[in-house]
């Protein structure tokens, strides 16, 4: 058995390891030729609210950050819905940012697709990803 003084350390030890804030997510989405990780905020996505994707795209040969390059996150419903948002550049190098807004609650499939720049095809990873969408806040 702990003692009082021991299980209070212990507890508290406990809350300071513990991570603060909202949990973030992130998952890899490599293709062929690119290393990718995607996370987003907020954690989890709700309906009709904006829901900001952050792409971090590397070179799989290299392991450089890819600058200048194009493409869109986007994502189906279980009703056959379909969203999508450009990528547009962020401070960072290599980063991406990306705006969805889920129409309704329920399991999405996202994916997206990438190029270095226009003189290259387009690439996706080998598999969607499921996402969790909650219902809007009232």
């Amino acid at each position: 058995m702990l003692s009082t003084r021991a299980a209070f350390v212990l507890a508290v030890a406990l809350v300071a390891c513990a991570p603060s804030g909202p949990r973030r997510i992130e998952i890899p989405a490599n293709t062929a030729d690119y290393l990718i990780r995607v996370s987003w905020e907020p954690t989890p996505a709700r309906a009709r609210e904006r829901t900001m994707y952050r792409v971090v795209v590397r070179s799989k040969e290299s392991r450089e950050m890819i600058d200048g390059g194009e493409g869109l996150v986007f994502a189906t419903s279980a009703d056959g819905v379909n969203i999508h948002g450009v990528m547009q550049a962020a401070e960072q190098p290599g980063t991406y940012t990306a705006q969805l807004r889920f129409i309704t609650s329920g399991e999405w499939a996202v994916s997206l697709q990438f190029r270095r720049d226009s003189t290259v095809p387009l690439q996706r990873p080998g598999a969607d990803w499921r996402q969790s969408v909650y219902a809007e806040r009232q």
